[in-house]
């Protein structure tokens, strides 16, 4: 901190007046002509940097060009050689009515803002940030304390704004970069922003956290720094409708447009997010100009064979408004998997540059449909296909022979009565089905084929090959459940009833109130607890290392949501594989990287999974090098082909989505394969 008196140029220091992350803040003179201003002197661990210093002024003298009433006017910038260092620094008009963030907590005006009143304050703000955008600069720290208050007696609900503080401000296609890592206000940061990659929209998304925040009287997301982190990258905020039911659901909707992961995703300026929640906060339509303004979603179903699937493939589809746009799918994908890709619409009449829209592709993977099937399709349902009334009953025949084939082991279709049984079975063997509906689709287009031939050749024909496809449907689930039998038996090399610490296998026992989780034996049980919503906590056995392997637990939800395993953690990196199942029969399969980010390898719904509380499941996954495959209650559930990780620690996991979590553990096994 610099003394007072000290002369900076033309300028004398009075007294700071505040501060931040760049620099402090002085009331000083300006000597010339005496009159008070506000000087921004920066920190010396920034000018330490000759290319950060290079960087500032480049940046300070394109700030000082911003002529807009709702930015606070640069005066003067330069550089000031003071004691044993050069100083760089800003002089700007001095604003003693405080910040928009003051202003929100005086008199508990955050609780008592009308729509009206937000929506005044958002146009001002993102009227302000354009104005910069416009111009190749943005800001990168967009909160209220950084929207100083201008005195406004024409309208005393909505406070006059000026927005300030552009030390974090980014010149785009600057060469240098004062920090490859990201910086910013925790709170307001988007996902790119903490990947060290901002753009303009990066604003966007703060102004929409700051909406948020005003709308329900906090942010979407709180916690620590990792957990801000984790939330802002992969977790998708709560409508602002649940927190306040007078908003509606066009509100929730632009505010969610606003915070998109995705910056394709979200308005295609921060004046077209202005534009849809003024439209919203005064009732009125959304029009398709403001929905244009972040693009379109189109969605479709790509169709593909097995082996496609196994190895990969490239289509070239018509995309509707836009040119042709080639897709790559990639080897081992899965059945339902999401590919999504952002496609520059066809420009307007008047010649304007068309929208970003997004294009959404379900993968189906049907054996040999794609010779038949059009590659970009609308979804297909499964259970429904079309025939020519004259098949009906033979393609039920058929049905009803595939169904009880697979319940019985043997060809009988004119054993009705089993088809319920089957059904069930089928619905237990996800595999199995896949490749059954399949078959019965070859039976259709071979009695389609064969019609003219007579109905008793048709009928043949279609049995064969239901039949066929049925035994590889069958071959294929006795392998997977062979997989799990053979991988689960002899001794094993960890064998802990998980009624206390005692085994050797050093179970994490913790309790991080700041996280929300917690690791404790009671009651002759291994208690996982998480308490912060959106989040899961883990705990390990650190004396475990594993390659290939099996490792299975019994899991019962006593409160909350979701329960799991963790395989393959890596203590220095802190990277593993996790495997969540749900109160609600659902389950996912994830990988959390290096970085903290998480990815899903797969998800969706599982019959063998017991739902609601207080129900026991048996959690298994057999790794054997890339290949992972898990199970619930010895029913196979999802597999992949991964190899991000190859060994590490097994543990357990408890996971809050949306009330605290307690999971009780207990039989923990492990097998080397």
């Amino acid at each position: 901190m610099l003394l007072e008196g000290t002369q900076i140029s033309h300028y004398r220091l009075l007294r700071r007046i505040g501060g931040g992350g760049m620099g402090d803040v002085y009331l000083a003179e300006n000597m010339h002509i005496h009159r008070q201003v506000a000087i921004k002197v920066i920190k010396p661990n920034i000018t330490s940097n000759p290319d950060a210093v290079r960087l500032f002024l480049r940046e300070a003298k394109a700030v000082a060009t911003l002529d807009h009433p709702h930015i606070l006017p640069l005066f003067d910038f330069g550089e000031a050689n003071i004691g044993d260092g050069i100083h760089p620094y800003i002089v700007m008009p001095l604003r003693q009515e405080g910040s928009l963030a003051t202003w929100l907590r005086q008199d508990g005006n955050a609780e008592k803002l009308s729509l009206q009143t937000i929506a005044g304050i958002v146009h001002q703000a993102a009227d302000a940030l354009q104005h910069a955008h416009d111009r190749q600069i943005i800001h990168l720290d967009v909160k209220p304390s950084n929207f100083l208050i201008r005195n406004n007696s024409g309208n005393s609900e909505v406070p006059d704004l000026l927005l300030t503080d552009f030390g974090l401000a980014k010149v785009l296609n600057t060469e240098v970069s004062v920090s490859q890592s990201s910086r910013g206000t925790p709170t307001y940061m988007a996902p790119e922003q903490w990947k060290g990659k901002p753009v303009s929209v990066t604003d966007e998304y703060a102004l929409a956290v700051m909406t948020y925040e005003m709308l329900v009287g906090r942010p979407p997301f709180r916690g620590n720094l990792e957990q801000m982190m984790y939330q802002h990258l992969e977790v998708q905020p709560q409508p602002p409708s649940t927190l306040n039911p007078h908003l509606s659901k066009d509100i929730d909707s632009v505010i969610l447009h606003g915070l998109a992961k995705k910056t394709e995703d979200r308005f295609r300026s921060i004046s077209g997010f202005d534009r849809a929640f003024q439209q919203a906060a005064l009732g009125g339509e959304i029009t398709e100009d403001i929905k244009k303004q972040a693009g379109n979603t189109h969605r479709a179903t790509l169709v593909i064979s097995q082996a496609e699937a196994l190895t990969g493939t490239s289509r070239t589809l018509d995309f509707p408004g836009a040119n042709q746009v080639s897709v790559h799918v990639p080897a081992g994908v899965r059945d339902g998997q999401v590919i999504r890709l952002a496609v520059q619409g066809q420009p307007s009449d008047n010649g304007t540059t068309g929208t970003t829209d997004s294009l959404i592709i379900s993968i189906a993977i049907t054996p040999e449909l794609d010779k038949v099937t059009p590659p970009l399709s609308r979804p297909i349902p499964r259970r429904k296909i079309l025939l020519s009334a004259g098949l009906v009953l033979l393609v039920v025949l058929a049905s009803i022979g595939l169904l009880a084939f697979i319940r019985n082991n043997q060809i009988a279709a004119e054993n009705a009565s089993a088809t319920a049984t089957a059904r069930a079975n089928i619905t237990a063997t996800s595999h199995a089905l896949t490749t059954a509906a399949n078959a019965t689709a070859q039976a259709n287009a071979a009695a389609t084929a064969t019609v003219q031939a007579g109905i008793a050749t048709a009928a043949s024909q279609a049995d064969a090959s239901a039949t066929a496809a049925a035994r590889a449907a069958l071959a294929t689930a006795t392998a997977l459940q062979n997989i799990y039998t053979q991988s689960t038996s002899g001794t094993p090399v960890l064998d802990d009833p998980l009624s206390d610490n005692s085994q050797g296998n050093q179970w994490t026992e913790i309790n991080v109130v700041s996280q929300g989780g917690t690791c404790t034996f009671t009651g002759g049980v291994y208690h996982v607890t998480q308490s912060l919503p959106n989040m899961f906590y883990r705990c390990e056995a650190t004396q475990t290392d594993l390659s290939n392997f099996a490792y299975q637990v019994q899991a019962t939800i006593l409160q909350g949501d979701e329960s799991g395993i963790v395989f393959r953690f890596d203590k220095a990196l802190r990277t593993f594989y996790a495997f969540h199942i749900s109160t609600n029969g659902a389950y996912n399969l994830d990988i959390d990287n290096a970085d903290g980010f998480i990815s899903s390898l797969g998800s969706g719904h599982s019959p063998a999974i017991k739902t609601g509380l207080n129900q026991t499941n048996l959690i298994t996954v057999v790794a054997k090098g890339h290949n992972l495959y898990l199970y619930v209650n010895k029913q196979y559930v999802i597999g992949v082909s991964d190899s991000t990780y190859s060994q590490g620690e097994i543990g357990v996991l408890a996971q809050d989505d949306s009330s605290s979590t307690d999971v009780a553990f207990s039989n923990a096994e492990a097998w080397k394969l």
